[in-house]
Formats: structure tokens, sequence, C-alpha cells
């Protein structure tokens, strides 16, 4: 499957205006075919499961518990294989099977290989995990795919982080693309992860009014996609 702007939209929309990690989540299970899917964030070193996709629940509280210390991946990721990680490329497969990890935390869930894609952020790392079953390994035209996927993921979590109503640059987006008052807070809005609803309610304007506004947003960024509108606008990369 190919990073098409379809694509991008999703991530960049569930991501960063919904702010919905599940659906974020499910939508990049499914543009790379997995059958189960985790968002993993390590802060000071312990990292956590946020979100799971298809994880068996007993697998997800024995992860919590303890099974993180022995997660294939952190010592790949940790010797530079990173940063899109293939666990069975990097991994002897007969030794991972024995594992208390693969008999506890995968095969309960029916994952074999891992596919994961490491953002590192400031303050905390965010490992997406994606997985398929035995005799389905990902392929290396997967790993490309997950490689095209990263940089937009890394933008998505890093506009999430970082404040903007300090360092948005307003009087730039003006002098670029002539952006009206209302243009210029809608689009700061979006990058700081607000909703469509959540827009028309802070700025008090119907759901019609918005999507005039972004009509005209799009027409002087000459762009047609919210993806390429937070591209071509944002100043994090």
């Amino acid at each position: 499957m190919a990073l098409t702007e379809h694509l991008l939209d999703e991530i960049y929309y569930y991501f960063l205006l919904r702010n919905s990690h599940e659906q974020g989540l499910s939508a990049i299970a499914n543009m790379l075919d997995a059958n189960a899917g985790a968002i993993i964030i390590v802060e000071d070193g312990t990292p956590s499961m946020a979100t799971t996709y298809n994880i068996a629940m007993d697998s997800f509280s024995r992860y919590q518990a303890d099974l993180h210390r022995q997660d294939p991946i952190h010592p790949l990721i940790q010797a530079g294989k990173g940063p899109v990680i293939h666990l069975l490329a990097n991994s002897d497969s007969r030794e991972y099977e024995r594992s208390d990890y693969y008999q506890y935390m995968h095969k309960p869930s029916d994952i074999h290989d891992v596919l994961c894609l490491d953002i590192h952020l400031p303050d905390k790392t965010i490992g997406i995990s994606l997985t398929r079953p035995k005799g389905e390994m990902f392929l290396g035209k997967d790993v490309e795919l997950a490689k095209e996927i990263l940089p937009h993921l890394n933008r998505a979590f890093r506009l999430l982080s970082v404040k903007r109503s300090e360092g948005a640059d307003h009087q730039g987006w003006r002098d670029r693309f002539g952006f009206t008052d209302k243009e210029t807070a809608i689009v700061e809005l979006i990058h700081k992860g607000k909703s469509y609803a959540e827009i028309c309610s802070m700025l008090s304007i119907s759901n019609n009014t918005i999507k005039w506004h972004l009509k005209n947003v799009f027409q002087k960024t000459s762009v047609n996609k919210l993806a390429a509108l937070i591209a071509k606008t944002g100043k994090y990369d």
C-alpha cells in the first residue's frame, strides 16, 4: 500500500485533531495490514502501554506489571536498529519463541512478528508497535511504508506536545498566505490539536462557518488536504 494523501489525513486527523490514539493506532494497523498493535510511552526510562489494538487484556496487565522489562524491542532500539525496528529481521526466532515474553505477551494475542516505529520527543519516547501472526512476517515493502509514515507521526506527536500559543508564527502566516485574523486563529488551534467542534466552541462559530474559513485557507495555501495544510504551515519537523 502506498502512502496516499488520504492515509496522511487519517494520521493527522486521529492523532492531532481528534487526539484519539486508539483510532490513530487502528488506522496505522490497517495501513500496514497488522492484526494487533500498541502505543508504548517511555518516560524516565519506564515503559507503559498507553493504548492497545486487539491485545489480550491479560497480556496488557502482565506487560504493565513486569513483562515490559523483557520487551525484545527495547534492546534493538538501544543498539541503534531504529527508528523503524523489525523484530524477526533482527532476532533469533527460536530463542524469541522460547522466551517468557513471547509465551505470555505475544502468543495469547496471536502475535509473532513486530514492526515498531520509534518516536523521540523532548520529554518522552513513543513506540508504535504493529504486529502480525505466525506465518505472516512483515516484508521489506512494509518497512519502507513504515519509514514513510514515521515523519508524519513525529510531526503530529510533536505538535501535540508543543504549546504553540507562544511560538506560533502568526505574522508569518499573514504575510505569506494573507490569512485573516479568524483564519489565523483556526490554523493555530488546528496545530494545537483541537477538534473542529472544539474550535467552533472556542471561537463561537458554526460548523458551516469553520468549513467556509478552511476552504479559504486551503485556497490561500494552495493545498486541499488537512495533512498538507499542517505540513505547509507547521514550523516543527
